[in-house]
């Protein structure tokens, strides 16, 4: 047991006598302090372990007791804060309401929670009433949680979520809220405006459908949605390309990027849909056009082949291996400046055309020689073009076999030349007439220049000769796709008439329409005028021959009367009777022989006598006859050179030529002009020297005085 002894002393003159005293049990009270003690260490030890701002108050508010946290969040130790109001530490008008609160606690003895911003932050407020043996209020523990990190990370979270928000709701993607996992999994819990606008569904129909079921194109199975939810259930995001359909039917391309997120406390999917529609139909048109390009390039009619700045190959079509005779793959990553593809001679040039295409430079036409695989050579024109192909700097070369059009080449210069060079005119006209070509021989017979008649109507040479219905027929018949042909009696620029021989032909193009005529002309001046004299020889034949009739037959008639005249010459004498006529019968006979030979040799029926002759008395005994042959309205002048020599001939021929030629100048003389005082012949005799230039010209010839 425990007492208290309470002892007063009795003092008597200033002296203690003795003492007077009080025993008080007071085990039961000391058992009580002890426990209150041990509380009390407690609640000290409780304040002091959290980390919380924690004190205790009584019922005038002031701090009776508080923890070490208590005291650094106000900035002072803690005897200092013992027993100030816990009011009087915080701004007035949180300290109203703060009082409010801990007024509640005290009356209705239950704990009170609320949450405010203070000097210090925000903080988490929690009351607890104490409550002595009796059941009253009559302290108050508080406990502050600084909850400031938590508030910034809220308002962060708020702040999140609502740009979350904004950008769910303003994203021109469709965006897809999911539901993953279970029976539901895909089912679509919320979608945004684009969605909307992405399917043509309203919002409340897509909310509850399922994404692939009801609006992907491209149906999944069990196997591949499980494998995608397992990806993100595992943290990863699935980005896939999948064609969907809209509430109309029509089909589009979306690029889908997949994650997983927390959704209300469950594990969700967040899916982005990106309409790539024009992409995917750029990607197809790109994937034609490369097609396209691959099979031009393969196919094209001309050797293709691509090499990189250094001079290998990376491809070539199959042109380009029927050109070098080399397969592909014996081409492949080999340069061709060491293939022997050239000549030394050629591989500075073709250097040099690479460093020009590593400029950005198109080269060519450059043509060359290049070996083949079989040692032989082809000319080819090569142009080369720089082209960037994934992000490298190749060259494509095109490289045209030139040997066909080499050969083209050199058949056009042949039938150029052979035009140019043609002894026939050549003119080519345009459909309206007007002359677009002529060669040299037409500006040689015509006497033209090719410029004076470029432009020019082939009328230029129309003389008055040629009948107008032979024109109207030459055009009916070219400009219905007909050839013409005939002759034209036309004039030279010198006002010179000549004859033509004319082939003109219609000159169609590869469709069969008519573009231009072309004309084939001959001078047959010549011809026609052999023509004539043939048709005058041909005259004079038959009158030879009628003539050599006449004089066979007179022959005959002076043979009988020379004979006779020779026979009574011979019995009669000088002085007889009759001697004088019959020689003068005689004489008029051998005349008449004369005569007779002149008409036979005229019509070439005389035998070839040759003797020795003066070619003078030839063409004195000639005379008479000629005027006859020529007409009265031809002058003949004779001019014989006297000491001409004698020559060896046959007079009968000799008087055939000079007939001849004198019939020849009749017929030129008659034809320029019809004027006699214009019409005369001269005939001359003369000896003239053949000298070493003669000779060279004239084989049968003999130098010396003729």
């Amino acid at each position: 047991m425990i007492v208290e002894l309470n002892a007063t002393p009795q003092v008597v003159d200033g002296k203690i006598i003795s003492f007077r005293g009080i025993l008080t049990d007071v085990t039961y009270r000391k058992k009580a302090e002890e426990a209150l003690q041990i509380s009390d260490n407690n609640f000290r030890a409780l304040l002091n372990a959290t980390t919380n701002v924690a004190f205790l108050i009584d019922a005038n508010y002031k701090i009776i007791a508080l923890n070490e946290s208590m005291a650094q969040a106000s900035g002072k130790n803690i005897d200092e804060l013992r027993g100030t109001s816990a009011l009087e530490l915080i701004p007035p008008e949180m300290a109203e309401q703060r009082k409010k609160y801990m007024e509640n606690a005290f009356r209705s003895g239950k704990p009170i929670r609320w949450e405010d911003e203070g000097l210090m932050g925000w903080s988490d407020n929690s009351v607890y009433p104490v409550k002595n043996s009796e059941g009253k209020v009559t302290n108050l523990a508080i406990f502050s949680l600084d909850i400031s990190e938590r508030k910034k990370a809220e308002e962060t979270l708020r702040k999140s979520e609502y740009k979350f928000k904004q950008l769910f709701e303003d994203l021109p993607d469709a965006i897809f809220l999911l539901r993953i996992g279970g029976e539901n999994s895909g089912d679509i819990i919320d979608v945004n405006p684009a969605a909307e606008k992405q399917t043509g569904y309203a919002k409340d129909e897509l909310i509850g459908m399922n994404v692939n079921r009801d609006l992907s194109a491209d149906k999944y199975n069990n196997v591949q949605i499980s494998e995608i939810e397992t990806k993100l259930l595992a943290g990863k995001t699935i980005q896939i390309t999948e064609k969907k359909h809209r509430k109309d039917g029509t089909e589009y391309w979306t690029q889908v990027m997949t994650t997983a997120i927390e959704y209300e406390s469950e594990r969700a999917a967040l899916s982005v849909n990106r309409n790539i529609t024009d992409i995917k139909e750029a990607e197809e048109e790109l994937k034609n056009s490369e097609e396209q390009l691959k099979i031009l390039f393969e196919f094209a009619p001309d050797a293709y082949y691509l090499n990189d700045l250094k001079g290998n190959f990376i491809d070539g079509n199959k042109e380009a291996e029927k050109l070098l005779g080399y397969k592909k793959d014996e081409l492949i990553k080999k340069n061709f400046l060491k293939l022997k593809l050239l000549s030394p001679n050629q591989i500075p040039k073709a250097k040099a055309l690479l460093v020009q295409n590593a400029a950005g430079e198109a080269t060519g036409p450059d043509e060359f020689t290049l070996y083949r695989k079989d040692g032989s050579t082809v000319t080819a024109e090569i142009r080369s073009y720089p082209v960037k192909i994934k992000d490298q700097i190749l060259v494509l070369g095109i490289a045209r076999d030139m040997s066909e059009r080499k050969k083209a080449e050199e058949r056009i210069r042949i039938l150029s030349r052979s035009v140019e060079q043609s002894p026939a005119s050549i003119i080519i006209t345009d459909l309206n007439g007007n002359i677009e070509y002529v060669n040299p021989k037409f500006s040689e017979v015509s006497g033209y220049s090719i410029d004076e008649v470029i432009g020019k109507n082939p009328r230029i040479l129309k003389s008055d000769e040629n009948p107008q219905e032979v024109h109207k027929q030459l055009w009916k018949t070219i400009s219905s796709g007909g050839e013409w042909k005939g002759e034209f009696h036309n004039k030279k620029k010198s006002g010179e008439l000549f004859w033509e021989l004319a082939y003109i032909a219609p000159i169609k193009n590869e469709h069969g329409k008519i573009t231009h005529y072309l004309a084939v002309k001959e001078d047959i001046t010549e011809r026609k005028q052999l023509q004539q004299q043939l048709t005058q020889t041909q005259k004079m034949e038959s009158i030879g021959t009628l003539a050599g009739g006449i004089a066979h037959d007179f022959n005959n008639l002076l043979t009988v009367i020379n004979g006779f005249s020779d026979y009574l010459l011979m019995k009669l004498k000088k002085n007889d009777l009759y001697f004088k006529e019959v020689s003068a019968i005689r004489s008029a006979g051998e005349k008449a022989t004369n005569l007779t030979r002149q008409i036979l040799a005229f019509s070439r029926k005389q035998i070839f006598q040759p003797k020795i002759i003066s070619i003078n008395e030839i063409v004195s005994d000639l005379d008479k006859m000629m005027h006859r042959l020529i007409g009265e309205d031809i002058n003949i002048e004779v001019n014989l050179y006297p000491g001409i020599s004698n020559i060896k001939a046959d007079p009968g021929q000799i008087e055939q030529i000079l007939i001849n030629l004198i019939v020849n100048a009749r017929d030129a003389i008659n034809q320029k002009t019809e004027k006699a005082s214009e019409k005369k012949i001269i005939i001359e005799t003369d000896s003239i020297y053949l000298d070493d230039t003669f000779i060279e010209k004239h084989i049968d010839s003999n130098i010396g005085l003729h």
